[in-house]
């Protein structure tokens, strides 16, 4: 019998204790991320993922998936430039990937029909709102357990935003390595810890451990 890596246990324990509940299939498939989004690497889905989930969702004809594809990849090779031109800053590399999603709605929108695009814009919307209710109720657990202050649910706010949908895509990434996914791990929570006091990083610490370890006694364990 083998317990569940212990890297998948913190993984899981990060999400649910700190984390939106974000299910990777209701990620938009237009691609209405946020810049900070849209260059995280685990949080995007394929151009042919993205393409079929169009296709499925909005009933594309042939013709419109012909001409949405070379639109979806060449979007999709702008946005890991901009991701690896080490050249950039972080609010750089956000801030041309803004303009370039803007283009890309602009471009996918002209092949839509008026039907599709209310639909779309429909969702876009739904998904906004429930990602806000899910960060304040989040939030407001924080605040119970760690004590946070209005000013510091101010500044951790964007970062659960961020970091959530991100963490939940790299838990069933199969691609990427133990020590990637440690490492993005690792970020994304000294990213919450930076905001912390000392008291309230031991308290972070300690349900953390808690809630990994009851994950891995829920986990299903393998012959």
């Amino acid at each position: 019998m083998k317990p569940a890596p212990l890297l998948s246990v913190l993984l899981f324990g990060a999400i649910l204790v700190f984390f939106p509940a974000c299910p990777t299939q209701a990620q938009s498939p237009s691609s209405a991320l946020s810049p900070s989004s849209a260059l995280s690497p685990s949080s995007a889905l394929s151009p042919e993922s993205r393409l079929e989930a169009m296709r499925a969702r909005l009933g594309l004809s042939e013709e419109q998936f012909a001409k949405l594809k070379p639109v979806v990849l060449e979007e999709s090779s702008n946005l890991d430039a901009i991701k690896n031109d080490a050249t950039l800053t972080d609010s750089q590399k956000k801030e041309k990937a803004g303009v370039l999603m803007a283009s890309f709605r602009e471009k996918m929108g002209a092949v839509l029909t008026a039907e599709q695009r209310a639909q779309l814009a429909e969702e876009t919307q739904r998904r906004a709102t429930q990602g806000r209710d899910e960060i304040a109720l989040r939030l407001q657990a924080m605040k119970e357990k760690l004590g946070l202050s209005e000013e510091q649910m101010a500044k951790i706010r964007p970062v659960l935003l961020e970091e959530g949908p991100k963490l939940k895509a790299l838990k069933d990434d199969k691609t990427t390595s133990p020590e990637e996914k440690r490492a993005t791990l690792k970020q994304s929570m000294e990213r919450i810890a930076a905001e912390l006091t000392p008291e309230q990083k031991e308290k972070m610490r300690e349900q953390l451990q808690k809630r990994a370890a009851q994950n891995a006694e829920e986990s299903p364990k393998k012959p």
